[in-house]
């Protein structure tokens, strides 16, 4: 049975997609590529769809499998790039960085199609549900308006950031859609678009002092109503912890929401917002043992406390090891609200009641107000996208002390 057109084209497209990250250089020999389900959200796709893409891949030698890890680039993908399949010296500078998701590229009548306009969109990564989400909202607004996706990875990194948004500019995007990297110091690049009135959307961030465009969830209100959701349990000492804030408005915001929903309960507030240490180890069976043991410390001087809101997911990862060495449980001896959804349970414990943030919406508006000014509109300078509750099971009434 003959496939149909719309099934072909979007398994030449996650192919090519796939193809380029690789031939970039974005995607090293072994590392780690977007899992299927990532993929299928970001193309809109089933993931019968990603598996064909990806098989063929591998049945070239490009790509490998490991049950139960994952996919990864093949050591001989790099041989292939310098056996005459890597682009030419001018397109290798062009997509040094970055791999545009390719639009169909002929009309069914043989002609090829005019070159779309390019807008460049800059993420940390693309290796959780967040990010894929936000690229797939981005890319499904712009192709409604004809416009193609650079997109950019940083991986964190201060100089990929900047070098991702000065070659955006050198090689022509339109604008740029941009997920900063937290730290002590911004991108001094963010400020040169804001300078030359470059059009360009900050995504997950604002810059205090500058008057770039930005979409951001709406943390304030969502760590508001997740404390309200303690406080109507009947817990009053509530703890709040967090990475170290000071670099990232928008988790401040979230303290800020949380402070104002304990005050208003008539509650106590405890802080730990400067915790350090090895974040990834959280994922692996033994985390880091000097960050664990700031969370020891910190719960045995604040005795008191019944529930903590944890403002990053990392965090919850964190408490909810420290509860395990601790001999405590959850909901039972501590309520936990975290932000954001766990992909995974975390030690077998109760599904986390969390905030949720709406990354494809984030995406999305995003686009939406790139495209308005490039069309010369006035737009936003702050926009706010609301958040969801997930009510889990991590959330008890306070025990009586009496």
């Amino acid at each position: 049975m003959k496939k149909s057109v719309s099934t072909e084209h979007l398994f030449m497209k996650i192919r090519n997609y796939v193809e380029q990250l690789i031939n970039s250089r974005e995607f090293p020999p072994d590392a780690r590529l977007p899992t299927e389900e990532q993929l299928a959200g970001l193309f809109g796709v089933s993931r019968l769809t990603v598996k064909r893409a990806l098989s063929e891949l591998v049945d070239r030698g490009l790509i490998y499998r490991i049950k139960g890890k994952g996919t990864f680039v093949s050591s001989t993908a790099d041989s292939e790039r310098s056996d005459g399949l890597s682009p030419q010296p001018a397109a290798r500078m062009a997509t040094e960085t970055s791999a545009v998701m390719p639009t169909e590229p002929v009309h069914s009548s043989g002609k090829s199609h005019p070159i779309a306009p390019t807008v460049s969109v800059i993420l940390p990564d693309l290796h959780s549900r967040f990010g894929a989400a936000i690229v797939g909202g981005v890319h499904d607004r712009l192709a409604e308006h004809g416009l193609r996706v650079d997109l950019r990875l940083t991986h964190i990194d201060l100089e990929r950031e900047r070098q991702a948004i000065v070659d955006a500019v050198r090689w022509g995007s339109k604008g740029i859609i941009l997920f900063p990297r937290s730290g002590e110091i911004y991108n001094e690049e963010i400020l040169r678009l804001k300078i030359d009135r470059f059009p360009h959307v900050l995504i997950d961030r604002y810059l205090r002092g500058i008057d770039n465009h930005s979409v951001c969830s709406d943390n304030y209100e969502g760590a508001f109503q997740a404390v309200r959701r303690l406080t109507d349990s009947g817990h009053r000492h509530i703890g709040i912890m967090s990475h170290d804030i000071r670099t990232v408005e928008t988790v401040e915001d979230r303290l800020h929401g949380a402070i104002a929903a304990i005050n208003q309960a008539g509650g106590t507030v405890y802080t730990l917002c400067n915790v350090t240490g090895d974040w990834a180890s959280l994922r692996e069976a033994q985390p880091d043992e000097a960050l664990i043991q700031q969370l020891r410390q910190f719960f045995r001087q604040n005795k008191k406390i019944t529930a903590v809101i944890t403002l990053h997911l990392t965090m919850a990862y964190a408490v909810v090891y420290t509860m395990k060495q601790l001999g405590r449980s959850i909901p039972n001896e501590l309520s936990l609200i975290t932000f954001d959804h766990p992909e995974t349970p975390i030690l077998q414990n109760p599904v986390l009641s969390c905030v949720t943030q709406n990354a494809q919406q984030l995406g999305a508006t995003a686009a939406d107000a790139l495209v308005a000014l490039l069309e010369g509109k006035q737009v936003e300078k702050r926009m706010i996208v609301p958040v969801s509750i997930i009510e889990g099971e991590s959330i008890a009434p306070v025990k009586s002390t009496s």
